[in-house]
């Protein structure tokens, strides 16, 4: 495809006309009066005019050549004159005229010649007397007539010139010629060579631009937004009384002085005027005083100041009415400060289009060419849809061979385009010193990161963080994506490149060092120097990093310092007295040593390095606020802190060969987090705490740690307390003073033998969790003079006063009386007992009339549950093997299930001491909600009217029973294959299941459901209610004497030796 077939508008010059103006007129009434005397008035400033000649009017419909020089006129002036109604010649000129000022939005000039506005505007006096006579002579065809008054309405309701008889018309003429003169001399611009992606932004700023004043283009330097605004600017200039197009405001405010420009703005705008402005507060008053009546369109480009907006297009009461401005720049905060309504950010394009625009600047086409297709996707992938970058890359390429492509390639990994360079640059230019030293903290170290972490690390290093990162996001220099933060390609190599060109040939006189090679040569040859910032490398895999005898004494200014996975050899680790964040995580340390001086250090990370202890040095450091030494495997003890006053943040979790925490520990009055997870050998932790300010405490997994410390004073702001599988005995009585507790995990915690009473005075816990501590025993009693307790589950619809969930699994609870007593939990929700040896259920629990499921899994002694809560939903005594009576039965039936209206599920799987379901459903005892049981069985209930040896029943029924069935019940039985269960021994995981229930080929009603493992045959029992039924008979089956119905299963998915039996339905 050649350059000329580019599919799209042309933006890149405006459009070339044939004529300036094309006269439209009655020639009996004015070609020789005003039609001469304007066209000649006209001619004599050097327009070129298009007057017709009666040689073109040949009947009443204007020829070809009429046509195309009304299309190919910038401005069309209509005389409407008393009988220009009455030639259908010029009321079909009047049509084309008003179809391309719609269409390409011409300018159209209307001169009201002896006749009032408002006769033209509703056809009335001659102009109305002339259409009447051309509806009698057009009578059949009346949408003629109809165009012709709609284009008349149109052109009446423009703002135009007035002539009234026996006026000068010299007067008028010279005004109309001087305002004729202001839109075709308006400035017009090139925009693009080639547009592509252009049209969708034109689009949308044109049509924001109809609902309001203000429009503001934002986005990265080079990403089209003055492109836009040019060919916005293009498009709707000739609709306004004046306008003006301010190119590059924020360099030209400094080069020549807001002053200029408000002069510049005046020249535009009233068109030639030349006003001396001699200070900016009279340029405001000028502006306003000149420009406050007129229509006018004012483009503000590349603003990069917020008084550059106020001193030049100030408020909304600056300009006349309808009046619109364009304000484009690259720091979105701006336009939110100006209040302007609407903002359009301009993206990068997408690889697409990219690529099109690439290749039309390298190769004139739209594709590659034929062996430049992986150097050009190489160079789409370097610009990452920048416009800029595309078209300079491809017009530098254009014409060249290969060989000077991959060069070019090779030298724009080292060093980025000059001219994209210099243009990216000015973005960073117009920062502040300390926003200027944060992009180039993020380029260089931290582009990618989390903006949690960036923002502890600038905070450390003394930066402000919240506000530097944001300006940055303003001016689109950095982006947050799912929560890191981002930038493009380009910005980050032209900030590399910023801090190459601080010392090109000596790497150890710049500010940022990121590259590997050269640090470790730095390192080991003690180059650095106190230009030196930041070190950031993160290497491959353990390398050998030899340290020079003053490796870091010479990098005074040093502040951030990581290295990932290093293996120091030579001289100790002597660390400079600037810094402020360490991070060595997986490092070799032989030894490490704390300068004294290191009195602004914040934050060290160790994590994974293989260290022993910490130098004395380490006591010294008063402003640090977080530790993490996770997984320092070699690690013995921790020394005191008591100096390290400022700590927030302690982490030492899988710290396998910790034995001992300090006593100062315990006394750290900024701690907030204390992690030791997974720390197997510690067995000495301080035996008194007073963490006035710690939130989160974790010991789990400390298998070796049997006593929990003392608590010497209120904790108030301690809310988790993790102990789970620690080896902690028993909790102290002071645990009452962690009065704002929310959550204690203590699963697996199998030494834990009791419980403190005090716990019941914790009032804000919202979640304990004690499974599988299999010492307990039992539950505290409850004392007298304790009015309520807490221990709900973590929700936030649940008040915080009342227990809804208590999971005790697996405590060796033999007697449950206590815990169930009625003063106890009568807000509780959900209970779970399950794997603890009692043998009988309270019938206090039925007095816990909110409880809504509960759990009884595996209690292998559990005989008899006489009481359940009246509004119970599920239940599950699975495994309850002993189980011998349910309530008051020794057998359950579906009837008896009323009893239980709230009943949703029970699940009776492997309780094979109970009789099931000797009789089905009676229709006097029909439930009012559904429920689903499992139980064990061998075969499908003999009362189920239709059986199934396979997964898929279908029958019959009559419409009239149908129609007036109470309830349905299904069943399906899982069986085991005696055969597989003795080669593959018990079953294990869960059967998985599909079922659906079709009438007349429609399905109402489909489900996915699972059931535990079995040890036996066992059924599903499905009961469903009349509602259900209700909810989905409808009209249409009345046209047939009996109803298809089809119950189908699907096992998805089944422990290899259970198979599907058989299936049932059962209509009552």
């Amino acid at each position: 495809m050649s350059a000329r077939s580019f599919n799209g508008h042309c933006y890149s010059t405006p459009r070339r006309y044939s004529y300036d103006v094309f006269l439209s007129f009655r020639g009996e009434d004015t070609r020789h009066t005003f039609i001469g005397h304007l066209r000649h008035a006209l001619r004599q400033k050097g327009v070129h005019v298009f007057v017709d000649d009666d040689s073109l009017r040949k009947g009443g419909e204007i020829s070809p050549a009429l046509e195309r020089a009304i299309e190919e006129s910038r401005v069309s002036i209509v005389v409407l004159s008393e009988n220009y109604a009455g030639s259908t010649w010029c009321l079909n000129e009047l049509v084309k005229i008003i179809q391309c000022s719609s269409r390409d939005e011409k300018m159209i000039e209307p001169v009201f010649y002896g006749v009032d506005p408002s006769e033209v505007r509703n056809q009335k006096g001659a102009i109305g007397a002339a259409f009447e006579k051309h509806e009698r002579r057009f009578g059949e065809n009346v949408g003629v007539v109809e165009k012709w008054r709609e284009a008349m309405t149109s052109v009446g309701n423009l703002s135009g010139w007035t002539l009234k008889t026996n006026e000068c018309e010299s007067t008028l003429i010279q005004s109309l010629v001087k305002d004729v003169l202001g839109k075709l001399h308006r400035k017009s611009f090139h925009v693009a060579d080639y547009p592509v992606s252009l049209q969708h932004h034109v689009d949308l700023v044109h049509s924001t631009l109809r609902g309001n004043s203000v429009v503001g283009l934002c986005g990265i330097g080079g990403v089209g937004k003055t492109t836009v605004a040019k060919a916005v600017y293009n498009l709707i200039a000739n609709q306004f009384e004046g306008s003006c197009f301010l190119t590059n405001v924020g360099e030209n405010s400094k080069l020549w002085g807001l002053t200029r420009l408000q002069e510049d703005l005046l020249h535009e705008t009233l068109r030639g005027v030349n006003l001396k402005i001699h200070n900016v507060d009279q340029g405001i008053h000028t502006i306003r005083d000149r420009l406050s009546q007129k229509k006018v369109l004012v483009i503000v480009d590349n603003v990069d100041h917020l008084d550059q907006l106020r001193k030049l297009v100030g408020g909304p009461n600056w300009f006349g009415p309808g009046s619109k401005i364009i304000v484009t720049t690259r720091d979105e905060h701006l336009l939110v400060a100006h209040n302007v309504p609407w903002t359009h950010k301009i993206n990068c394009l997408h690889d697409q289009d990219a690529l099109q625009l690439f290749c039309w600047n390298a190769f004139k086409e739209i594709h590659p060419r034929i062996g430049y297709e992986n150097l050009s996707y190489m160079l789409i992938n370097y610009a990452k849809g920048l416009p800029l970058a595309l078209i300079v890359l491809g017009s530098l390429l254009r014409g060249r061979n290969i060989s000077e492509w991959k060069s070019t390639l090779d030298k724009l990994k080292r060093i980025p385009n000059e001219e994209i360079f210099n243009i990216l640059k000015t973005s960073f230019d117009g920062l502040e010193e300390h926003e200027k030293a944060i992009f180039l903290d993020i380029a260089c170290f931290l582009r990618g990161k989390s903006k949690d972490y960036i923002m502890g690390i600038l905070g450390a290093c003394g930066f402000d963080s919240v506000i530097g990162i944001q300006i940055l996001i303003e001016r689109s220099l950095v982006s947050i994506e799912y929560g890191a933060i981002q930038m493009h390609d380009l910005l980050q190599l032209m900030g590399w490149e910023i801090v190459r060109q601080e010392s090109i040939r000596e790497p150890g006189q710049r500010s940022r060092l990121w590259s590997t090679d050269d640090v470790l040569y730095l390192l080991s040859n003690s180059l650095g120097t106190n230009a030196v910032e930041g070190i950031v490398i993160d290497l491959p895999g353990p390398e050998e990093v030899h340290l020079g005898d003053n490796a870091f004494a010479n990098m005074t200014s040093l502040r951030l310092l990581v290295m990932h996975g290093a293996h120091f050899s030579g001289a100790p680790l002597r660390l400079p007295s600037g810094l402020r964040w360490i991070e060595l995580p997986g490092c070799s340390i032989p030894s490490l040593e704390f300068n004294f001086g290191l009195k602004k250090l914040k934050e060290v990370n160790l994590r994974g390095s293989n260290f022993e202890r910490l130098g004395v040095g380490f006591q010294h450091l008063k402003h640090l606020k977080s530790i993490n030494f996770a997984d320092c495997g070699r690690l013995l003890e921790i020394p005191d802190f008591s100096t390290v006053e400022n700590l927030e943040i302690l982490i030492l979790s899988g710290c396998n060969a910790l034995t001992k925490v300090h006593e100062s520990v315990g006394f750290l009055p900024k701690l907030v987090t204390l992690d030791l997870h997974s720390c197997s050998n510690l067995s000495s932790f301080p035996s008194i705490i007073k963490l006035k300010s710690l939130k989160t405490f974790v010991l789990s997994g400390c298998t070796k740690l049997k006593s929990f410390p003392r608590v010497d004073e209120n904790m108030p702001c301690l809310s988790d307390l993790c102990l789970q599988k620690s080896g902690i005995e028993e909790l102290p009585s002071s645990l009452e003073r962690l009065v704002n507790l929310e959550a204690i995990f203590l699963d697996g915690c199998k030494n834990l033998t009791c419980l403190p009473p005090s716990m019941y005075k914790l009032h804000c816990l919202r979640l304990l969790y004690m499974s599988n501590c299999s010492k307990l025993g039992k539950f505290p009693e409850l004392v007298e003079d304790v009015d309520s307790i807490c221990l709900p589950y973590c929700c936030s619809s649940w008040r915080s006063a009342n227990l809804m969930e208590l999971v005790l699994r697996n405590c060796n609870l033999r007697d449950v009386h206590n815990l169930l007593a009625p003063q106890s939990f009568t807000t509780l929700r959900g209970l779970d007992l399950s794997e603890n040896p009692f043998v009988c259920l309270p019938a206090s629990i039925g007095r816990l009339f909110q409880l809504d499921w509960l759990c009884l899994e595996h209690c292998g002694q559990l005989q008899e549950i006489s009481q359940l809560p009246p509004n119970i939903k599920y239940l599950s005594v699975s495994g309850c093997k002993s189980l011998r009576k349910f309530l008051w039965l020794s057998r359950v039936s579906v009837s008896d299930m009323r009893q239980l209206p709230f009943l949703e599920l029970i699940d009776f799987s492997n309780c094979h001491n109970m009789t099931w379901f000797a009789d089905g459903p009676s229709a006097e005892g029909v439930r009012a909600t559904s429920v689903d049981i499992y139980f064990p069985g061998s075969e499908i209930p003999k009362w189920f009217s239709h059986r199934s040896l396979e997964g898929t029943i279908c029958f019959q029924v009559p419409w009239d029973r149908f129609w007036n069935c109470k309830s349905f019940t299904l069943a399906v039985l899982f069986g085991l294959e005696e055969s597989l269960t003795q080669e593959c021994g018990t079953t294990d995981g869960t059967i998985d299941y599909n079922y659906s229930i079709t009438v007349n080929g429609r399905c109402i009603m489909d489900g996915r459901y699972e059931m535990q493992c079995v040890d036996s045959d066992h059924l599903w029992l499905f009961y469903g209610s009349q509602d259900l039924l209700w909810s989905h008979r409808v009209v249409e089956y009345q046209l047939h004497g009996s109803v298809c119905l089809m119950f189908s299963v699907v096992v998805n998915r089944a422990p290899s030796n259970v198979m599907l039996k058989s299936c049932g339905v059962h209509l009552t």
